[in-house]
């Protein structure tokens, strides 16, 4: 049987041209597939646990945002949020992308205190915008 990690990391490498990244619910990447490699300009032995996130996105539009109730209320909700975000690729300019991004959850029981819809991590897909 397949864990959850086998089969993302099987779909990452199948995923020709489409950026798909992982992380803990901390930020810290944990899935990197070819495309975004490519599209980070950045190898996955040198993002998965070492990196976050965060660093390929503008700091100060990140800073900005932290705390707005837009962004806030988008990471609460059950579902995904999509928006425009600046990339920041480790060698390359940065650039526009639509990102969607998706929170992973421990639907545990019920019955424990606080582990129901915890979020355990986040699922991004990256689309480079037309300048």
């Amino acid at each position: 049987m397949k864990t959850k990690e086998t089969w993302l990391r099987w779909l990452l490498d199948r995923a020709e041209g489409a950026c798909v990244i992982e992380t803990d619910a901390s930020g810290l990447i944990t899935q990197f597939g070819p495309g975004a490699e490519a599209f980070f300009v950045c190898p996955a032995a040198q993002a998965i646990g070492q990196m976050k996130y965060s660093e390929f996105h503008d700091a100060a539009e990140l800073e900005a945002c932290k705390g707005s109730p837009e962004f806030v209320a988008a990471l609460a909700i059950p579902g995904w949020t999509e928006d425009v975000w600046r990339v920041v690729p480790l060698a390359d300019e940065p650039f526009a992308a639509r990102v969607t991004l998706i929170p992973l959850r421990d639907f545990g029981p019920a019955e424990a205190p606080g582990a129901k819809d915890k979020i355990t991590g986040w699922l991004a897909h990256y689309r480079r915008l037309a300048e």
